[in-house]
C-alpha cells in the first residue's frame, strides 16, 4: 500500500449503462483512492446547465470494474466527491475507502481469504541477518554464494500459522555488487475467513509487535491475500487503503538503542510471536492507547495523558496480577447491605446502594500504587517519589475529566513541562509493564530506562 497507482478501466456506476463507463481509478498512499469516470453526450450547452441544476446522482456503496487487461476490481466505502461539466463531457469523482484488485464482491464483508502475505516497513532491516558466504573453487577462483535462512514459523492456538520467508538477491552497484534481502510474512488459516477479521486480527497486531520490539512506527507496505478453492490460475488479490505516513516511513535505520534487538531473542522468536498474539487479544485495548498516545500526530499533550491514565487503569485490571477490589467481594457485599438497610426511605435506600456499588473497587491511586512500588529498583531510575508520581497522575486526571478548578489553585495539577514529563514517564512506565509480560530480556528493559533518563523534554514552556 506504499506506492501510487493509476488504473484505467471500465466501472459499473450507473444503472442505464450496463457496459459501464470509462474512469481513471488513482490510489495515492497518502490520500487514498479518488476515481475519475467520463460520460460523453449531445445535450449541449442548455443540456448542461439543466444537469447542473438537476444535481449529480446517487453513487453506490461498492463499485466494480475491469481493466484494461480484463483484472476484476471492487471499491469499497464510495461516495461522490462532485460532477464538473463540458458541454461534451460529465467528469464524476468518486471517492473510496479501501479496494481490492483481482475479484468482484458485493461489500467488504463478502471478501475472505485464506493466505495473506503481508510487507511491512520496519521488518527487513530489524531482521537484517548474513546471507552470503565466500566459496573457493577447486581451481583458487573465489565467489559469493547467497543462502537464504529457513522461514521462521509460529502455529498460533487458533491453528493459523505465521511463517516470515526471506529472499536474497544481488544488485549491480555504482563499484560493487549489492546483496539485498527481504522478507515478507504469510498468515495461513485452516479455512476461509473474513478479509476484515484477518486485517484487524492478524495483519496488524504483528505491525504493533515490530514497532513495539523496535521503538519505530512501523506500516504496511502491502498486502496480497488468496483463498481457498480459487484455482491455481487466479493470480493472489490485493488490498488497497490509505495508510497515512507509509510513503515517508523508515526502511533505511533503526534506532542502536531500540528495546529489542532481533539478535537478542532469535532462538525464541517463534515462541514470542505466539505470545504476543495470546497477549494481543487479551489486552487489546491497552495496547491501542499506548500506541495512540504515542504515534497520533497532533493530539495535545493533555489527550496523550488522559490516554495513558486510561491504559495504566485498565492494565491493572486486565493484567491478572494485582487484585483490583479493596475487599473480598463477599465481605463488602455484607457491609454495604448492612449500611443500605440502615436507611428507611426506599428511594435513599435505592440512591445510596448505587452509590456504593463501585466503591470497592481500587482508586487509580492504588492501582498506581500496585504498578509502581516503591521497592521496584529499575522504576526507582524515573519515579523518584512513586507516592507523588500516583497523586500528581491521579489529581491531574480528576482536573482534566471532572474539572475541579480547585486543583489546579493547589499546586497538585501537572501542567507544561511537567505534564510532558510526566506523560513521558507513564508512557514508559507501561512499556516496562508490558516487556516484562512478554518475558522480553531484562536489556530491553534497561535500554527503555536509558533512553527515558537521557531523554530531553522540550514544551513551549521551555
Amino acid at each position: 500500500m506504499k506506492n501510487k497507482l493509476t488504473i484505467e478501466g471500465q466501472w459499473q456506476i450507473f444503472p442505464d449503462r450496463q457496459d459501464g463507463v470509462v474512469g481513471t481509478l488513482n490510489f495515492d498512499p497518502e490520500r487514498g483512492l479518488e476515481l475519475v469516470v467520463r460520460l460523453a453526450h449531445d445535450r449541449g450547452l442548455m443540456g448542461v446547465f439543466e444537469a447542473i441544476t438537476r444535481g449529480q446522482q446517487d453513487c453506490p456503496r461498492t463499485i466494480t470494474g475491469i481493466d484494461a487487461n480484463r483484472q476484476a476490481i471492487t471499491l469499497f466505502g464510495c461516495g461522490s466527491l462532485g460532477v464538473r461539466h463540458t458541454p461534451a463531457l460529465e467528469f464524476h469523482t468518486i471517492h473510496a475507502i479501501s479496494a481490492v484488485l483481482g475479484g468482484h464482491f458485493r461489500s467488504l464483508s463478502d471478501v475472505t481469504c485464506a493466505v495473506a502475505t503481508a510487507n511491512y516497513s520496519l521488518l527487513d532491516n530489524w531482521l537484517l541477518r548474513p546471507v552470503a558466504a565466500a566459496e573457493r573453487s577447486p581451481d583458487g577462483k573465489e565467489s559469493v554464494r547467497l543462502q537464504s535462512h529457513p522461514d521462521i514459523t509460529a502455529r498460533l492456538n487458533d491453528g493459523v500459522s505465521v511463517s516470515i520467508h526471506q529472499r536474497c538477491w544481488q544488485e549491480p552497484g555504482t563499484t560493487a555488487w549489492k546483496i539485498c534481502q527481504h522478507h515478507e510474512v504469510l498468515f495461513s488459516f485452516p479455512q476461509n475467513v473474513p478479509f476484515s477479521d484477518v486485517f484487524d486480527n492478524y495483519l496488524q497486531p504483528f505491525r504493533n509487535f515490530l514497532t513495539f520490539l523496535t521503538g519505530c512506527k512501523g506500516f504496511l507496505d502491502s498486502i496480497t491475500f488468496n483463498q481457498l478453492n480459487r484455482g491455481s490460475g487466479f493470480a493472489p488479490m490485493e488490498y488497497l487503503a490509505a495508510c497515512s505516513g507509509v510513503s515517508k516511513a523508515n526502511r533505511e535505520e533503526i534506532s542502536p538503542s531500540m528495546p529489542v534487538p532481533y539478535a537478542e531473542i532469535a532462538p525464541r522468536f517463534p515462541e514470542l510471536i505466539q505470545s504476543w498474539f495470546k497477549y494481543f487479544q487479551k489486552m487489546e485495548a491497552i495496547i491501542s492507547l499506548y500506541f495512540a498516545s504515542i504515534w497520533s500526530s497532533g493530539i495535545p499533550s493533555t489527550t496523550q495523558f488522559l490516554l495513558l491514565a486510561q491504559a495504566l487503569e485498565a492494565y491493572h485490571s486486565r493484567c491478572g496480577r494485582f487484585a483490583w477490589l479493596v475487599q473480598p467481594a463477599d465481605e463488602f457485599r455484607r457491609r454495604v447491605e448492612a449500611v443500605v438497610d440502615l436507611v428507611e426511605n426506599p428511594a435513599e435506600k435505592l440512591w445510596l446502594k448505587d452509590k456504593l456499588h463501585f466503591a470497592n473497587q481500587k482508586t487509580l491511586a492504588e492501582r498506581l500504587h500496585d504498578l509502581a512500588p516503591s521497592d521496584d529498583a529499575e522504576l526507582a531510575a524515573f519515579i523518584s517519589d512513586p507516592k507523588e508520581f500516583q497523586n500528581k497522575i491521579r489529581h491531574t486526571r480528576n482536573y482534566y475529566t471532572h474539572f475541579d478548578e480547585e486543583l489546579p489553585r493547589k499546586g497538585k495539577v501537572a501542567e507544561g513541562a511537567e505534564l510532558a514529563n510526566l506523560t513521558f514517564r507513564m508512557r514508559t512506565l507501561l512499556q516496562i509493564l508490558m516487556l516484562r509480560d512478554l518475558g522480553l530480556p531484562n536489556t530491553a528493559v534497561a535500554r527503555v530506562v536509558a533512553s527515558m533518563r537521557s531523554a530531553t523534554i522540550i514544551t513551549l514552556d521551555n
